[in-house]
């Protein structure tokens, strides 16, 4: 692979928040006609690397719940100066491992730049180890794009439930909940999976040995859970 020298990209930049129906936001600036979402041929490519960074050229990035909430600006601690590179979950090539011992130029992998939703829909990006992972060869670069949920899903089951535990998964039907379900279940080897959804044949098909509506039931009242309590609780939903 050619790696390039230049000092720019192209990227999609985001200039003002916008709604679900693409105008801009309420503000005393969009009184006047303002670009909202350009294309920048000449955009600054990412240089400088900390360490356990890495430098991956982007070659799909997917767009999730989150991106359209950094988009809409309607979560404060998502908030971005403008303008920013909106995507936070790509698949891409590491054209700098900045000395991983992890990572290797060339690999392809799967990343994501969590509680930092910048940057994906850019030529680069810069990525964490922690964030990234070895793409399957099965897997297409857009499905690798795609399927970063099941990374959170990863380390938020194998790191905390042990073989027998029970587990509640709250939001089951989610991107992380239903790669959480199944690995819970036929990884970790949970004895018992509760997922709070509407969805419960697609929890159960999964793997989830029960389902809890949340909207007509709720999981901390049944009298069940009460008695035997969970060990791992995992809250794919926050204030769950």
């Amino acid at each position: 692979m050619k790696v390039t020298s230049a000092t720019t990209m192209k990227a999609i930049e985001v200039h003002h928040f916008v709604d679900l129906w693409g105008q801009a936001q309420k503000t005393p600036e969009t009184s006047i006609s303002i670009e909202l979402i350009s294309m920048n041929d000449n955009a600054t490519k990412p240089a400088s690397l900390k360490k356990k960074q890495l430098l991956v050229k982007v070659l799909a990035c997917s767009i999730s719940p989150g991106d359209v909430i950094t988009v809409q600006g309607n979560m404060l601690v998502m908030h971005q100066p403008f303008p920013f590179v909106p995507g936070m979950d790509i698949c891409g090539v590491i054209v700098d491992n900045n000395g991983s011992t992890q990572f290797q130029n060339g690999n392809v992998v799967v990343a994501s730049n969590g509680m930092t939703p910048v940057g994906g829909m850019a030529e680069y990006m810069i990525v964490d180890e922690t964030g990234a992972v070895i793409k399957p060869a099965g897997a297409s670069n857009e499905e690798g794009a795609s399927s970063s949920s099941a990374i959170t899903a990863r380390n938020a089951v194998m790191d905390h439930v042990k073989e027998g535990d029970r587990v509640l998964i709250l939001g089951g039907s989610g991107g992380v909940g239903t790669a959480a379900i199944q690995i819970a279940k036929h990884h970790a080897k949970a004895s018992l999976v509760v997922a709070s959804s509407t969805q419960s044949d697609l929890c159960k098909e999964l793997g989830a040995d029960q389902v809890i509506n949340y909207q007509s039931e709720d999981w901390w009242a049944i009298k069940e859970f009460q008695e035997d309590k969970f060990d791992v609780l995992i809250d794919t939903v926050g204030g769950g």
